[in-house]
Order: structure tokens, then C-alpha cells, then sequence
């Protein structure tokens, strides 16, 4: 990876800026195209779905509710796949070595130490920061490197192939959210619809 003049991410294998791309959005798009092609066959054919849905039917609402939950799905699938999911910052370019992050005394007295910290209470004691040497910067606590990406992502999770991106310090919620809403929405369609 390097930076190109723009001060944008540019995969040399690849040969396109990281994170964008026709494959990302065909995966998007045919995510979105199976649902909806789940939900159009469940309203063609005669199902519950179809006849809940009918001005006079008594499951009126439940239909209502169903396809409330599948919209409400398909939007936080959405908002997971294009949201940034804590990139860490370009800006923070740093030279591998001295990588060290200590916290300032907090009641403004000055404790003798003879700099390796073993007579500092644990909270004020120093720590180590990891150099990445794909991105060249000095990660946070907590950030990895995405091989799939390019990037360091604060607090990575995985980087999901469903939602073609990582899942990071920004996107965890809606990603948690977006998997309760479609194992739902899939319990509902397989037992109920």
C-alpha cells in the first residue's frame, strides 16, 4: 500500500484505491437482491404473508410488522457496509521505535522513578504501542491491521465478507443490531410465513 498525491490509500496488487471497488458493490447489491427476491416469491405465491396483508385480513398487522422488520433490516445492513468502522487516521504517521504512551501524574506530585515504571502504580505505568508496518503508523490500544482493507481499524472485531467491510469501534451496534433484526426476520419468515 502506498499514498497517492490526493493523501488517499492505494493498493498496488489491486491496482484501485482500498475499500472501493465493483466487487463491494455487487455484493451489496446482490445482498439486497436476494432479500428482495425472498420477500417478492413469499408475496407471488399464496403464503401467510400474502393473505396477512390483505385490507380486511386479520393479521393486518403482524404483516405491517413483518415487512417493518425486513425494511428496518435491510437498512441496518446498509448502514453497517458503508459506514467508516474506526479507521485509524493517516495523520498519525510515525517512525517505528520510541512507541510509548504514558499517562501524566493526576494529582500533580512527582513520584520517583527510575524509568521502568515497576514502582508506578499499574494505572500510571507506561505502554507499549504497536507499529504497523503496513500502514506506518503507531496503532491505539486495541486497533488491528485489516489485511482485507489495507487499514488499521480501532477496536477490530473481524472484517465480515457479507457486509464487505471491517467490523470496528463505529459499526459494532448496527452490526449487533443488523444480526438480531435478519435472524428474526429469517426465524419469522421460515416458521410463520
Amino acid at each position: 500500500l502506498q499514498l497517492t498525491s490526493s493523501g488517499s490509500r492505494f493498493d498496488r496488487r489491486r491496482g484501485r484505491p482500498t475499500g472501493s471497488g465493483l466487487r463491494a458493490v455487487l455484493i451489496r447489491l446482490g445482498h439486497a437482491a436476494l432479500c428482495l427476491a425472498v420477500l417478492a416469491s413469499l408475496l407471488a405465491q399464496k403464503s401467510q404473508l400474502r393473505l396477512a396483508l390483505l385490507p380486511d385480513s386479520p393479521g393486518l398487522i403482524g404483516g405491517l410488522a413483518y415487512l417493518a422488520l425486513f425494511t428496518v433490516s435491510l437498512l441496518l445492513y446498509f448502514v453497517t457496509s458503508l459506514i467508516d468502522p474506526g479507521y485509524v487516521s493517516n495523520q498519525l504517521h510515525a517512525q517505528p521505535g520510541n512507541g510509548r504512551l504514558t499517562s501524566p501524574p493526576s494529582d500533580g506530585e512527582d513520584d520517583a522513578d527510575d524509568g521502568d515504571g515497576r514502582d508506578l502504580p499499574a494505572s500510571r505505568r507506561s505502554l507499549e504501542l504497536r507499529f504497523c508496518r503496513y500502514c506506518l503508523i503507531e496503532q491505539p490500544l486495541r486497533a488491528r491491521h485489516c489485511e482485507d482493507c489495507g487499514r488499521c481499524v480501532s477496536r477490530f472485531d473481524h472484517h465480515c465478507p457479507w457486509v464487505e467491510n471491517c467490523i470496528g469501534e463505529r459499526n459494532h451496534a448496527t452490526f449487533l443490531a443488523f444480526l438480531l433484526c435478519q435472524s428474526v426476520c429469517i426465524w419469522w419468515t421460515v416458521f410463520y410465513v
